[in-house]
């Protein structure tokens, strides 16, 4: 018997993940460490791309000086976020967030 997904939301927000995780748990994404002085990675998908959560990843909510805003969200374990627009205006992309059952 599958289990079905909760709830789906979405976001206009930022491309990237902040990531506690090592790049090795994310297979088939592009995960770099911005520097040595960091204690994040940062998951940079592809147009398209789905980042299946580990837990505790996270877009950072921004406003950019022409006032758009990007939202903020974050991944539990076992969400599912999935790019499905981008190329949008202040570099924006829209993703769909399917929410795992919580115990």
């Amino acid at each position: 018997m599958s289990e079905s997904r909760s709830l789906s939301e979405r976001y206009r927000s930022g491309r990237n993940f902040l990531t506690p995780h090592p790049a090795e748990a994310y297979p088939g994404l592009r995960v770099v460490k911005p520097g040595p002085q960091w204690s994040a990675s940062l998951i940079v998908p592809a147009d398209g791309q789905t980042v299946i959560g580990r837990g505790g990843e996270r877009v950072l909510a921004y406003v950019t000086p022409a006032g758009v805003r990007a939202a903020a969200f974050e991944l539990g374990a076992g969400d599912q976020a999935r790019m499905v627009e981008w190329d949008l205006p202040a570099s924006l992309v829209e993703w769909e967030v399917a929410r795992a059952p919580r115990a």
